[in-house]
């Protein structure tokens, strides 16, 4: 009798199995396509964006009912019930699958019940010839307000592993961030002969997650408690098994949502896509039990090809990698261990390898992160730890992967170079006085204006802009004295690949001042045959990344940390590419921000926004027919900077 129990159970799984699967497959794009050379097609997809509910009355009775958790728009996520921003009710949102060259139309309408605005970043998309469609909030675009649709338009380039995210507040830690894959025709992928299967369903996306809105989080973080600011739980593509769901009827029966499923075939070889959606420092160790794992891209670029036991993924970065099921026919645990803040509870993002044959079910193996070997991109900032770094025999760091073509630029002409802290990022000054159509140029500042006032001692506040002239060769010494506290930064560049010349860290402290000239006196790691190509790189506490980069996109460019945590607290520049009579054209469409009540000192590094006038006097900035812009808005610190400039060369 409980045999046939058992086997009816699983012949309903199987069947709701087969209709997920149908109903999947019906969803597919048709821009989820085989690529083709030459073969073009305009991809739309419509994005809504809204407040919505972990184990929503979507879910039924997920998880005692685990095919009730794969039904539409049940987010199980951690188990755990609380409010998420969400893109068609999915976390991780929908997947886009396009080819190399596909114009992408993305229809973005703002349903957030609360007033909140919006945008979406094309993370690793280098908008060339479409710098308003990078999706930053006063930046390149007007946030969008509630109940409004903004259309994006650009080309799906370069190739890739990329990924999508709000780029307003705290919107990517609440689930607005979903995977982006640029594929090329096969004949032109260069490592094709090492795998066989290129799936959609063999994408995996990390996040860190919190039980409640990171807003909350962040407010009491900055006026309260640092420490508060700790991730509980690590998804797998939205997915984790961190908390007990209790049964509402009786408390006592408890169940675990289900975790990630990743189906395999004995004997073949399998591309496995990783993205890093992580908005805190949670820096992921990534390993599969009992098998090895070839590195063939990162960031989207693909690199000559590195076995490796484990890999480490900051946010931002992306990995691809060619796993082999040549094992035996069983379930294996695919393992994302959280270091730095994520280490601190030692949580693991879990999902399973599951052969075809194997038993529905779960590794027996320890779920702990306790894969040694070679090591690809360690966290540096942890030495102690064992999970972090397997040491200098064992560790391999980011600028010894080497770029699958062999360049040589040990003769490249540097027309500029810089020497910058990731502290360096000086809050933005937004001011409120458009009627002039001007802004003057103290509203702007780099490390020679700001040298000029008592910025060591007072705030400023200003926008931190660096101007290069087109197709100039520019070389970047970042450079993380660890202070206050030692920490690692993933920094991003919009609009551009780098090349990672070098990266280190020293034994003791360090300064600007020894960096600069350990590097003048050639001290420092400096790879200049095949160096990697890379949109994200990590700067180590009391450490060093050298990068170089060519400015032949037209634009201004955001560049910043990915901790999103020190990205709303002011860590982020502009890079400004070109004059601007050699920007692209401003589609005729494109929305406006509105006018901008108030006045504001023309001393740009003033800490007050408002003359000193009884504080309802002093006006919010608000959008031209339509709602106000949110207060907590990261980007209203920001000037509005395309438009701005756009002003100036006189292109409105």
């Amino acid at each position: 009798m409980g045999g046939e129990k058992f086997t009816a159970q699983r012949l309903v799984f199987l069947l709701v199995s087969v209709i997920v699967f149908s109903a999947v497959q019906a969803d597919r794009h048709e821009c989820a396509r085989v690529c083709q050379r030459n073969v073009h097609k305009t991809c739309e997809y419509n994005f809504t964006v809204e407040w919505y509910l972990t184990l929503s009355k979507a879910c039924y009775e997920c998880p005692f009912n685990l095919t009730d958790c794969h039904r539409p728009h049940c987010i199980a996520a951690d188990g755990h019930m609380r409010a998420v921003v969400a893109v068609n009710r999915q976390i991780p949102g929908p997947m886009i699958e396009v080819c190399e060259g596909d114009t992408l139309v993305v229809n973005v309408k703002n349903e957030l019940e609360d007033g909140e605005s919006t945008v979406i970043h094309w993370h690793g998309i280098h908008q060339m010839g479409t710098p308003y469609m990078d999706g930053v909030s006063m930046i390149t675009q007007c946030p969008i307000p509630q109940f409004t649709t903004f259309r994006y338009t650009f080309k799906a380039s370069p190739a890739g592993t990329h990924f999508y995210h709000s780029h307003v507040g705290s919107q990517i830690a609440d689930g607005l961030y979903g995977a982006l894959i640029v594929r090329k025709p096969p004949e032109d992928e260069p490592h094709r002969t090492l795998y066989d299967e290129d799936l959609s369903s063999h994408v995996v996306q990390l996040a860190d997650w919190f039980p409640e809105p990171s807003n909350a989080r962040f407010i009491q973080f900055v006026h309260k408690e640092p420490d508060f600011f700790l991730p509980v739980s690590l998804l797998l593509n939205g997915r984790s098994d961190n908390y007990e769901v209790k049964l509402s009827s009786n408390p006592n029966i408890t169940a675990k949502p289900p975790l990630e499923v990743f189906h395999v075939t004995q004997g073949n070889r399998y591309r496995f896509r990783f993205t890093n959606a992580g908005h805190m420092k949670c820096q992921f160790k990534v390993s599969v039990d009992a098998h090895n794992l070839t590195v063939i891209a990162a960031d989207g670029v693909d690199v000559k090809p590195l076995e490796v036991d484990a890999f480490g993924i900051k946010p931002g970065e992306r990995f691809d990698v060619v796993l082999h099921a040549n094992q035996s026919v069983g379930n294996y645990w695919l393992k994302a261990a959280g270091l730095v803040d994520c280490g601190f509870l030692a949580h693991v993002a879990l999902g399973v390898i599951r052969y075809d044959g194997a038993a529905d079910e779960y590794p027996t193996e320890d779920r702990k992160a306790n894969r040694l070997g070679k090591y690809l991109n360690p966290t540096l900032s942890e030495p102690w730890n064992p999970i972090a770094t397997h040491g200098p025999d064992f560790d391999i760091l980011m600028d010894e992967l080497e770029n699958f073509k062999n360049e040589n630029f040990t003769d490249e002409n540097v027309d500029a170079k810089y020497y910058l802290e990731p502290f360096f990022i000086f809050y933005s000054y937004l001011p409120r006085d458009p009627e002039n159509h001007d802004i003057d140029s103290a509203w702007f500042c780099n490390h020679s204006t700001v040298n000029t006032t008592n910025c060591g001692d007072d705030l400023c506040k200003c926008t931190h802009m660096v101007e290069f002239k087109l197709n100039q060769v520019v070389e970047m010494v970042l450079i993380n004295e660890g202070k206050p506290i030692p920490v690692e930064h993933a920094l991003h560049l919009h609009g551009a690949y780098f090349r990672v010349l070098g990266v280190g860290k020293l034994e003791s402290s360090t300064s600007v001042e020894e960096i600069k000239t350990l590097h003048e006196e050639g001290n420092l790691r400096y790879k200049l045959i095949s160096p990697s190509y890379r949109d994200t790189v990590i700067v180590p506490d009391n450490g060093y990344a050298i990068i170089r980069f060519r400015t032949d996109n037209p634009g201004v460019w955001l560049f910043h940390c990915h901790f999103n945590v020190h990205l709303n607290l002011g860590q982020a520049m502009l890079l400004k590419f070109g004059d601007f009579a050699e920007y692209p054209s401003i589609p005729a469409n494109l929305p406006r921000c509105g006018s901008w009540g108030g006045h504001v000192y023309k001393d740009a590094t003033h800490r007050d926004q408002c003359p000193k006038q009884p504080v309802q006097e002093c006006k919010e900035p608000t959008a031209t027919g339509s709602r106000s812009l949110p207060p907590f808005s990261l980007f209203q610190l920001v000037i509005f900077v395309l438009q701005v400039s756009w002003i100036k060369a006189g292109l409105l």
